[in-house]
């Protein structure tokens, strides 16, 4: 990986949100702590963070109509 200060992605429907909004996947491992689980890491940004809130903000008034 980068020098660059990088942002960890557990999430893979968040991963794919952010790929979706054109952020980069910088790379990818095997979750140490959860078998089958990958990790995910995109540089971090300011950008970024405002996309992760989006994603979230989506996704909690989504459950507000379940």
């Amino acid at each position: 990986m980068s020098d660059k200060k990088m942002t960890t992605i557990f999430n893979q429907k968040l991963c794919g949100f952010l790929m979706q909004k054109g952020f980069v996947l910088v790379a990818m491992a095997e979750n140490k702590h959860y078998a089958g689980k990958n990790v995910f890491f995109f540089n971090e940004s300011d950008e970024l963070h405002r996309a992760i809130k989006e994603f979230k903000d989506m996704k909690s008034s989504d459950e507000a109509f379940i």
